[in-house]
């Protein structure tokens, strides 16, 4: 390891993380990158070698309640000597003001984590569909409509709720880069869903999707699927929401892998889990 030596990560590492992340098939763009080194660049990392990024973690603190650690890559030629082990290290320990700290890992990652105590909170499950022209859901209730600036105190209240901290940045940011393809659905009580989209290099990342019910979470994704008609889509669902999978399945996605959400420390608790539907992504939770 004395070849190997970690930094804090800069701006103009970009292209070099891009180039890392687009060696895995991975669908973040530079905004995401930035979004991640300007909310917390004291908790973001890359490993260098000979001069050369070889490596990278990123974490998003989110008030102190809850910490999200992301983009967990390392080249290929030079896995197996303990880099990821190192970073993740790195980040972790800068986290210990945080109650906990979360990830989503992939099958071939959670060993790795469950060393380092991480446990097993629930199951998600990424699909992906291309070019496809609609989904089928019930009638339009009049309270579904497009996005808008005003909604987005709610729409914060409503992540708070189901992530167990607020994420207004994370939100705000969301809704700014693509205020078409977001959109609420209301009724007498007021806010009853809510969903984004992430444009990615590879897909159109559908989520967070969160809502009362699984009848509005379909409203919600199949509005966004009408409005990204033949363009590709990727949704990381909820794997206890049965019914939205196999809804979703039905309609011509491919399940393409498990995601396995996990934690360190004291796990917080949500006011309504039961809301989640679809995340943001693996980086952002």
């Amino acid at each position: 390891m004395s070849d190997i030596y970690l930094r804090q990560m800069k701006v103009s590492d970009l292209g070099a993380l891009m180039h890392l992340k687009n060696a895995e098939g991975w669908n973040q763009t530079e905004a995401d990158w930035l979004f991640l080194l300007n909310h917390n660049p004291e908790l973001c990392f890359v490993a260098c070698m000979a001069g050369e990024v070889v490596g990278s973690v990123t974490a998003v603190n989110y008030n102190d309640t809850v910490a999200w650690i992301g983009m967990m890559l390392v080249r290929r030629d030079v896995r197996g000597r303990g880099i990821s082990k190192q970073l993740l290290s790195t980040v972790i320990e800068k986290l210990q003001s945080c109650d906990v700290i979360k990830l989503d890992a992939t099958p071939a990652g959670q060993p790795v984590y469950q060393k380092l105590g991480f446990v097993a909170e629930f199951e998600l499950l990424r699909m992906t569909g291309d070019h496809l022209v609609s989904l089928s859901k019930q009638t339009e209730p009049a309270g579904l409509r497009r996005m808008q600036s005003t909604d987005l105190l709610e729409v914060v209240s409503l992540d708070a709720s189901v992530m167990g901290t607020g994420r207004p940045d994370l939100i705000q940011r969301l809704f700014q880069e693509n205020p078409d393809f977001s959109c609420t659905v209301r009724n007498t009580d007021g806010l009853a869903g809510a969903a984004l989209v992430r444009r990615g290099t590879r897909f159109n990342h559908i989520g967070p999707v969160q809502a009362t019910s699984v009848v509005d979470a379909k409203i919600l994704i199949s509005t966004l699927v009408d409005q990204l008609r033949g363009e590709s889509i990727v949704l990381d669902v909820v794997a206890s929401q049965q019914e939205l999978v196999d809804w979703i399945l039905a309609a011509g996605f491919v399940r393409q892998r498990s995601l396995t959400r996990m934690f360190l420390g004291k796990n917080v608790s949500t006011d309504h889990p039961d809301r989640n539907f679809a995340i943001c992504g693996p980086e952002f939770g």
